[in-house]
């Protein structure tokens, strides 16, 4: 299997790999992705003229972690605590049994192209690291 791409420098390479056991082994090792392919991730992962915030939120009872915004391109929600957090999409209570998704402690959300509002409960007490990317 091969996959073309554009190094740091902008020219084509091909990164390829190896099938043993019915698993793609990489046969490549990347060094460097220079700093234009850097600029591109970063680009293309926050928008080009967009900013990331990062929140960390502690609560037991329904709470919003995320008002809307309509230039939100992505929003990140990791569980560093030790309660399950429910999350609802949209303006509604959050409950144990009114909820879109449960994140488990340790476990992150990921969810782009979502714009509305993002609220959440923890079942017992908890942190919750939010970042969103405009």
């Amino acid at each position: 299997m091969a996959l073309s791409i554009l190094d740091g420098n902008q020219t084509a390479t091909t990164l390829s790999s190896v099938l043993s056991s019915g698993e793609h082994i990489p046969a490549h090792t990347v060094v460097s992705l220079g700093t234009q392919a850097i600029t591109d991730i970063r680009n293309v992962l926050r928008g080009t003229t967009g900013e990331s915030t990062v929140t960390t939120v502690t609560a037991t009872s329904s709470f919003t972690l995320k008002a809307s915004n309509t230039s939100r391109k992505l929003l990140s929600i990791y569980n560093e605590g030790a309660g399950t957090l429910n999350i609802l999409y949209g303006s509604g209570t959050v409950t144990t049994a009114n909820y879109s998704i449960k994140v488990f402690r340790g476990y992150y959300l990921s969810v782009d192209k979502y714009t509305g509002q993002v609220n959440g409960l923890f079942e017992s007490a908890g942190t919750a690291r939010v970042t969103e990317i405009t």
